[in-house]
């Protein structure tokens, strides 16, 4: 689990609240480099949703490049990166003055 992933998402993702959702337990999974390895069973869990909605949602996520397949495997399931939110996090932290 990644406390600045998590905060990421809560303070750039502008998508649905169900796509929020989803992005929010992908993120509670996921290093501070947004990698995570995609177990759509535990997001169907996590979330309360049914496999469908899940899937159809994580579609979404992914059409939208919320998240990008790094084409790789890891325990079974494919790895994956959460992309523009740990961009914009990288670029918030900055400098300080």
């Amino acid at each position: 689990m990644s406390i600045a992933t998590i905060s990421a998402v809560w303070e750039s993702f502008q998508g649905s609240t169900e796509e929020r959702l989803v992005l929010l337990a992908i993120a509670d999974g996921s290093g501070s480099d947004g990698l995570f390895t995609l177990n759509p069973s535990h997001i169907v869990k996590k979330c309360r949703m049914t496999p469908a909605q899940a899937g159809e949602i994580l579609g979404r996520l992914v059409a939208a490049a919320w998240i990008k397949d790094e084409g790789a495997k890891h325990e079974g399931g494919a790895v994956f990166r959460i992309t523009p939110i740990i961009k914009n996090a990288a670029l918030k932290k900055g400098p300080r003055p």
